[in-house]
């Protein structure tokens, strides 16, 4: 029979998970928060003495009008989330701080886009957005819920321009699988999801340029701030499981492994501290 001791290790929550279960609850929250901005942007888009008179726009001239592709960004989010997911899965001996790891980066990407959606309104760049939020809106809290339950969820909103959602998500996937190594088509794979998602959003006239623009900046540099630790828990976890036939860099692969793990830590206490 089971001990209580046994069944209670078993059982045990480590470090890891709290850190996960923590991430994943302050990811829902900060979502919540950036939906309620983006309806406060739609509320104040009212004040628009024309609801619908785009501004100039290079990639408007030179992309196609394409209005079809509205809600392909928001399936192409998707495909990507579960790609990268796929990717941490993958990586078995660092899952938990991979996926803590990604989720804290888009969650501070969420939080800077919350500081600037409403801040400066700009006309919506789409003839067929509909305005479904009044200046006053009767349920203003739960909106933001009702909204992402749907499958256009994420492209139902009309004035949360500056910056992209989408974009930021894309470029912040795209580099999170390109620093994970592993074989070519991982990478392709994310970049292909992330340009074709791009696109969609000037083709379908869902974001201005410069909000896509923007939102790569951004992606780039939160990306960049994380990057060696992202690095250093794929290059462990690949180390950890390639070994020499014979045995003869069992050793050196092992040395390898623990200087990256001395690195990761190093890199996550200066970030904390920071």
């Amino acid at each position: 029979a089971m001990t209580l001791a046994a069944a209670t290790r078993r059982w045990s929550v480590s470090r890891d998970d709290w850190t996960l279960i923590k991430t994943i609850a302050r990811y829902a929250l900060v979502g919540y928060v950036m939906g309620v901005t983006n309806d406060l942007a739609d509320a104040r888009g009212t004040l628009l003495p024309d609801h619908y008179a785009p501004l100039p726009d290079i990639g408007f001239d030179y992309v196609p009008h394409v209005p079809e592709l509205a809600t392909l960004p928001d399936h192409l989010i998707k495909l990507l989330f579960i790609v990268v997911f796929l990717r941490i899965f993958l990586a078995s001996r660092a899952r938990r701080q991979l996926a803590a790891l990604f989720l804290e980066q888009h969650m501070l990407l969420m939080l800077l886009r919350s500081l600037t959606v409403a801040l400066t309104i700009l006309p919506a760049p789409a003839p067929t957005c509909s305005y479904r939020v009044s200046a006053k809106p009767a349920h203003f809290l739960l909106e933001p819920l009702l909204r992402m339950l749907r499958p256009d969820g994420l492209s139902s909103w009309c004035n949360d321009m500056l910056y992209s959602g989408h974009a930021m998500f894309f470029v912040l996937g795209a580099l999170f699988i390109n620093e994970s190594g592993g074989h070519w088509a991982w990478r392709i794979a994310g970049w292909l999801i992330a340009v074709g998602g791009i696109a969609a959003l000037i083709s379908a006239r869902v974001h201005y340029s410069v909000d896509v623009v923007i939102a790569t900046i951004i992606a780039c540099l939160v990306f960049w701030h994380y990057q060696i630790q992202v690095r250093v828990l794929f290059t462990t976890c690949s180390e950890t499981v390639t070994y020499d036939v014979h045995g003869r860099h069992h050793h050196r692969r092992q040395t390898t492994r623990h200087h990256h793990l001395h690195r990761y830590h190093h890199a996550t206490a200066h970030h904390q501290h920071a």
